[in-house]
């Protein structure tokens, strides 16, 4: 696999348009992501999406790419375009990597990854001590 890198752009027939993970695109994804409540709807985009890159699902990259483009370049850019682009990658692993690399530096997603990775550690943590425990009464 390639070593991950942080993805700023991508280049489609030469030209090239930068991604951004601010606030819009947050709240795109949750229009798309999101729960229903007892009457209350819930965004839950970016955690859905970071567990897609993490299990490789490269199907969500078009997506990704395109709520993370400006209004005017995504006018531009079809989803057919964008499927194109994923397909020419050299190693799909790596580009969710490099995904997910960008939703862990952006500034307004880092919080919320940094959070849901501490709790991955907290459940990881918590599995590993109850195999333990498992193991022990055997």
């Amino acid at each position: 696999m390639a070593k991950a890198k942080e993805i700023n752009e991508i280049t489609i027939n030469g030209k090239e348009y930068p991604i951004k993970f601010g606030l819009r695109f947050i709240r795109e994804l949750d229009k798309i992501y999101n729960i229903d409540e007892k009457g209350l709807r819930f965004g839950v985009g970016l955690t859905v999406i970071a567990q897609r890159l993490a299990m490789l699902d490269v199907t969500v990259i078009p997506t990704i790419i395109k709520l993370a483009l400006s209004k005017e370049d995504s006018k531009n850019i079809t989803m057919e375009m964008l499927d194109e682009w994923v397909e020419n990658q050299d190693d799909l692993g790596a580009l969710c990597e490099n995904f997910i690399i960008k939703l862990e530096t952006s500034k307004a997603t880092k919080p919320q990854m940094d959070k849901m990775k501490a709790e991955m550690k907290a459940q990881l943590k918590e599995q590993e001590k109850k195999e333990k425990e498992l193991k022990q009464q055997k």
